[in-house]
This record gives structure tokens, sequence and C-alpha cells, in this order.
């Protein structure tokens, strides 16, 4: 029977826990921003770099989470606090997840019919990436135009563009559509480059995956509060005529 090595003594004012937790959430923090930085500087060829194992990331869902626990502390200090219930919290932190998953999800089968081999996982892994960077740069972008919103104009119900007189309605729309924009581009060229397929299929993916979560979206918002804690497309019918905005 193999003696067990002995166990080094703890020092005399016990074990340096407070220390050892702050090293390691600055190596999280280091690891979080350069997988944001990598994958916003070049989408395309992080997706293809991490599919291939050169890429050192952090894994899909830590990075979302991390991203998440941003764009909520500043939401949270924008609002000046949450009142909201332990299930609609719950509900906050883990729609987020589903939608960026879902985005992946539904481009997915259009790519495979493009020639891709590439598993789900790694199409919902990207849209991870996506919406943890560039996402996180949009929802931060989008909270600080909220908070302009409702200092300038006080009656704000989820939609940014509803309710604003027509003089605020085109730097409200760039300033909206524009981090927007630049998620949904980093995502198709991600995606492009993931599953080695051009850059018009990608975002023709892209493009058919929103419509449709948007028209859900808009189906879902019309009969019940839906708090998707991300900016998404929404797309809603007056009479047969539909119409995008921005949701939160």
């Amino acid at each position: 029977m193999k003696s067990q090595p002995p166990v080094p003594p703890a020092p005399p004012e016990g074990p340096a826990w407070i220390r050892d937790t702050i090293a390691l959430a600055r190596e999280e923090a280091q690891r979080f921003g350069m997988t944001a930085v990598g994958f916003m500087r070049r989408p395309g060829g992080f997706s293809a770099d991490w599919l291939a194992g050169r890429q050192r990331a952090l894994n899909p869902l830590a990075f979302v989470a991390s991203a998440l626990a941003i764009s909520s502390g500043v939401g949270m200090l924008l609002r000046g606090g949450d009142s909201a219930g332990v299930l609609t919290s719950i509900s906050a932190a883990l729609v987020p997840y589903l939608y960026y998953a879902a985005v992946g999800i539904l481009c997915h089968p259009l790519l495979r019919a493009a020639g891709s081999t590439r598993r789900l996982s790694a199409s919902i892994a990207v849209a991870l990436f996506a919406g943890g960077g560039p996402g996180l740069v949009a929802a931060l972008s989008f909270y600080l135009l909220v908070a302009v919103r409702i200092a300038l104009f006080p009656d704000f119900h989820e939609s940014l563009l509803a309710g604003i007189p027509a003089w605020a309605m085109g730097p409200f729309f760039v300033l909206a559509y524009g981090p927007f924009v630049y998620y949904l581009t980093a995502l198709a060229l991600a995606l492009a480059g993931l599953h080695a397929v051009g850059r018009a299929r990608a975002a023709a993916a892209v493009l058919f995956s929103l419509v449709l979560i948007g028209f859900a979206l808009g189906a879902a918002h019309a009969t019940t509060r839906l708090a998707v804690g991300a900016p998404h497309l929404v797309v809603t019918l007056r009479g047969h005529l539909p119409i995008p905005d921005i949701w939160f």
C-alpha cells in the first residue's frame, strides 16, 4: 500500500483565498479579453482557427457568461438597481443564451445545405462568440442609448423607435442599428470562416434566421412581456405590412 504524500502545512494566517480569488478573476478577465479581441479583429479567421485547435479561446459558454455579467452590471447601474423577482432574474440570465444559440441553430441547416460538414455544436459556439463579443458591444451601446431615450422621451416600452418625434428618428435609427449591424456582420463572417462557405451564403443564413426569430418574437411580444436581455430584431405585422424594429 502506497503512502500518501504529506500535505503541506497551511500558513499560520490560513489559506490566502482572497488573493487566490483575485488572481483567478484576473486570469479569467485576461482570457475573456483575448477571446473578445481575437474574435472581433478577424471573426472568420478566428472561427476557422478555433475549429482546427489553433486558436486559444475561452469556452463559449464561459465567454458569454462573462459578457452577460458585464452587460448586466452596466444595465443595473444605468437603471439605478434592479427590482425584478427571482424568476425574472433567472429568465433574464438564460434568455440571451437561448437567443444567440437559436441564431446559430437556424443558420446551421442552410450552411449544411451549402456544402458544409461542420457540426451543429460548432455553429452554436460561433454564435455564442459573436454574442459575447460584438453582441456585448451592441448591448452596452443599446443600454446607453436607452438611457438617453428615457431621459429625452420617458414613454419607453421595449421598442426604441416607437413613440419618438420624427426629428429624432434618424439619429436614433443610426445609433441603434449601427452596433446591431456590426454584430450581424461579425456573425456572418464568423460562420463563413467556420463552414468554409461564401460570405453571401453565410449572410443569407443569418438574415433568414433573424427574420424567422423576429416574427416569432413579434408574436410573443404581442401576447406577453418577454425580456430577451440582448438587442434583437422583432418583426410585427401592421395589416399585411411587416415592420422591423430592434428591441432589448
